[in-house]
C-alpha cells in the first residue's frame, strides 16, 4: 500500500531504505519482493520487477496478491495464457470480497468470454450479496449490452444495500441519458451535484443530460464546472 503513494524519485528512494529496514528486521518475504518489484516497475526496470515478482512466488505460492502481480506482468507481454492463469490463480487465492475477482471476471469479458465473466459475477453476488462491486460490474456490463432492465435489477441489488452509493448513483443517472430520459437523468445527477459538488465526472453527466434536453446553455455551464475541476 505504502510503494502505491509513491509518487516521485525522492519518494522512492525513501520507500526503498524502509523497505531494506523491514527486510533487515523481519527477512525476506514475499510482500517485501512484491513492493520492490512496483518500484523497479515505475522506474521502467521491467526486468528487475519480474525477478521480484518471482521470487516472492517462490516464498509464497498461495499469495493471491503474487498472482494478481504477475497476471498484469504477463498483460504486457501480451502473454494472454499465462495472463489468464495468473488472474484465475489470484482470483481463487483471494477472499469473495476481493478486487482481484473482479479483475479475472474483467480479464474475461475483455478477453471476450463474456457468458464466463458474467456468471463469475453472479457466483460472487451469490456468495457475498452484500458486496456492491460485483452487482456494479454486472450492472455496468448490462448497461453496455443495452440490457437495460438487467442493468435496472443490478443497480436496484446494489442501492437497495447502501442508498447512497456513489458509483450505483452515477450508474442509475447513466442509464437514464441511455434510455433517454433527460428530465430524470438531470434530476438524478442534480441531485448528486449537491452530495458531490466537486466531482467533475458528476458535472460532465449533467451537461449530456442538459444537452439531450436541448439545453445547451446549462450544457455548457456544467461542463465548464466540470473542467475547472479537473482540467
Amino acid at each position: 500500500l505504502l510503494v502505491g503513494t509513491v509518487t516521485n524519485q525522492n519518494d522512492a528512494a525513501a520507500m526503498r531504505q524502509r523497505l531494506a529496514k523491514l527486510s533487515a528486521q523481519v527477512g525476506d518475504t514475499a510482500p517485501l519482493q512484491l513492493a520492490s518489484g512496483f518500484l523497479y516497475f515505475r522506474d521502467g526496470n521491467t526486468n528487475a520487477g519480474a525477478a521480484a515478482f518471482q521470487k516472492a512466488q517462490s516464498l509464497d505460492p498461495k499469495s493471491g496478491a503474487t498472482y494478481s502481480a504477475l497476471a498484469t506482468l504477463y498483460l504486457m507481454q501480451k502473454d494472454l495464457k499465462q495472463a489468464e492463469s495468473a488472474f484465475k490463480t489470484a482470483a481463487e487465492l483471494s477472499p469473495v470480497r476481493s478486487s482481484r475477482r473482479l479483475s479475472y471476471a474483467d480479464f474475461m469479458i475483455a478477453s471476450g468470454k463474456l457468458d464466463a465473466g458474467r456468471q463469475f459475477l453472479g457466483e460472487m453476488t451469490k456468495a457475498a450479496p452484500d458486496y456492491l462491486p460485483a452487482w456494479l460490474r454486472q450492472a455496468d456490463l448490462a448497461l453496455a449490452e443495452g440490457n437495460y432492465t438487467n442493468c435496472a435489477s443490478f443497480l436496484n441489488q446494489a442501492l437497495s444495500r447502501d442508498s447512497g452509493n456513489y458509483d450505483a448513483l452515477l450508474l442509475r443517472g447513466r442509464l437514464l441519458l441511455a434510455q433517454g430520459q433527460a428530465t430524470q437523468a438531470i434530476a438524478e445527477f442534480g441531485r448528486m451535484t449537491t452530495a458531490y459538488e466537486r466531482s467533475p465526472q458528476v458535472h460532465y453527466q449533467l451537461a449530456l443530460a442538459y444537452l439531450l434536453n436541448n439545453d445547451a446553455a446549462k450544457a455548457l455551464t456544467s461542463v465548464n464546472r466540470a473542467v475547472t475541476l479537473d482540467p
